[in-house]
């Protein structure tokens, strides 16, 4: 910590457990506890997405694995256009439900990662009315 900055329990202020810090020694703190959730938040929901997309790429690298050696065991050339066919419909439906799925969990972590923000702006809001 700096010359001019102290530390205090964010307790005093709204009976949080937090951390926040009172930046000059005029005891107007600057709380940065709500950046810090949605920090954590969206840090969380970023690695859930990777999770879930690397999930997702392994599980298509074995279907299109299984699926070519399906194929070169094919004698027939119809039956292999037929078998392409039904794998390009079951891959392009996979990829819409990961794509939604992908975008679901996005949203979630972005109300996650700005509720914190908000829940501060509604405090500052109320706190700059009553004076």
């Amino acid at each position: 910590m700096t010359k001019g900055t102290k530390r205090k329990t964010h307790s005093e202020g709204n009976g949080e457990g937090t951390t926040a810090f009172a930046v000059g020694g005029n005891g107007n703190g600057v709380d940065f506890a709500p950046w810090i959730k949605a920090s954590e938040a969206m840090f969380n929901g970023m690695m859930t997405l990777g999770q879930e997309f690397s999930e997702f790429a392994t599980s298509r690298l074995r279907e299109n694995m299984e699926f070519t050696s399906t194929v070169m065991r094919c004698g027939d050339p119809q039956e292999a256009v037929r078998l392409e066919m039904d794998y390009a419909r079951h891959a392009t439906q996979q990829y819409l439900n990961e794509a939604s799925k992908l975008m679901q969990i996005a949203s979630e972590f972005s109300q996650k990662g700005w509720a914190p923000l908000e829940a501060a702006t509604r405090d500052s809001l109320k706190r700059f009315e009553q004076h």
